[in-house]
């Protein structure tokens, strides 16, 4: 067995789709690379690379404070049970709730990768703007966390 990197991230697609050169070179690297990610069709063709999936409770869209604890606690109870010495994450929940989660996990190295800013940042509806004002700070300080941060395009940092 290598050393355990996790790949988490809102969608099993994104895997397939965005993700797939990485989780192959990772394996040729020595690394046991796990995909964790919500429930979703995409998941047995993630599985079908080779690695294992890790599902963790999440609604991509949703506000609810509860549901948003479950994703929160849901992936604290995977690094706490599988262990990576490397979390990776991409998009902005896993971004905010991987990072603290792998934090209180233990885990030795957190990386977030910020994909694209979405609609919080680029839209100028009063929704956006209100989860703007309270998400910004928040995602600023839970970005101080990870180890590295990886911008895929400098304008969104």
């Amino acid at each position: 067995m290598g050393l355990r990197l996790a790949l988490t991230v809102n969608n099993a697609r994104d895997i397939i789709v965005w993700r797939r050169g990485l989780v192959r070179a990772l394996g040729a690297a020595g690394f046991e690379t796990g995909v964790v990610a919500p429930p979703g069709p995409a998941v047995d063709a993630v599985a079908e690379l080779g690695c294992p999936v890790l599902t963790y409770p999440l609604d991509r869209r949703g506000l609810n404070p509860v549901g948003e604890l479950r994703s929160l606690t849901g992936l604290y109870a995977i690094y706490r049970r599988w262990r990576p010495v490397i979390a990776h994450h991409f998009t902005i929940k896993p971004n905010l709730y991987g990072t603290l989660a792998a934090r209180l996990a233990g885990v030795p190295v957190v990386v977030a990768t910020v994909t694209g800013l979405g609609y919080i940042w680029t839209d100028d509806g009063p929704k956006a703007r209100v989860l703007r004002a309270v998400l910004g700070p928040v995602y600023r300080q839970v970005l101080r966390l990870a180890d590295a941060v990886i911008y895929l395009n400098e304008d969104d940092r």
